[in-house]
């Protein structure tokens, strides 16, 4: 299980923010800052004051697909972090298929978002609950760019190379710390 960072380790992260704020951050653990890309969001959330602001509500996700997936998919945005819960509903749609459906197809995502795919295909609430957590977690922890379109096999093979070097340069930043 991944710990809550102890008050000195919070500062340490966060030295702009006011120790005792940190205090009212008992959801600020070890898993939430494991990336760069995590910490700096971390770091603009508490910039934009977000320890300020009213936690924004999950049914403010944008979600489409299997309705029969919603409420899972709102309660697992219910149970992470403000700052990844602010995060996910600014930056990201969730999309659920395979409860009901088996795949469809649409338009280009409003806004560049994110794209978290999460499968009904269990049509268990508790299961889809915790694939939702997991994608939720890469979104926040991961910098998502822009997929190209696969037109190709070829292309497919170039992407699994990218997202080889990827895992690599991600390992050596774990390795860092």
């Amino acid at each position: 299980m991944i710990g809550v960072l102890a008050l000195p380790q919070r500062w340490a992260l966060l030295p702009d923010v006011d120790p005792r704020r940190l205090v009212r951050c008992p959801w600020l653990t070890y898993g939430l800052v494991q990336t760069t890309v995590a910490i700096d969001r971390l770091r603009a959330w508490f910039g934009r004051g977000g320890l300020d602001a009213q936690p924004p509500a999950s049914s403010l996700v944008r979600y489409i697909g299997d309705t029969e997936m919603a409420a899972a998919v709102r309660d697992a945005l219910d149970r992470i972090a403000p700052a990844a819960r602010d995060y996910v509903i600014r930056h990201a749609i969730v999309i659920g298929v395979g409860w009901s459906s088996a795949g469809w197809t649409g338009g280009r995502l409003p806004d560049h978002r994110v794209c978290i795919v999460v499968s009904g295909r269990s049509r268990d609430a508790t299961c889809i609950r915790g694939i939702a957590l997991h994608e939720m977690a890469h979104t926040w922890l991961e910098s998502v760019e822009e997929s190209p379109a696969l037109s190709s096999v070829e292309d497919a093979v170039d992407l699994r190379g990218a997202v080889e070097r990827r895992a690599r340069i991600l390992a050596a930043e774990w390795s860092a710390r």
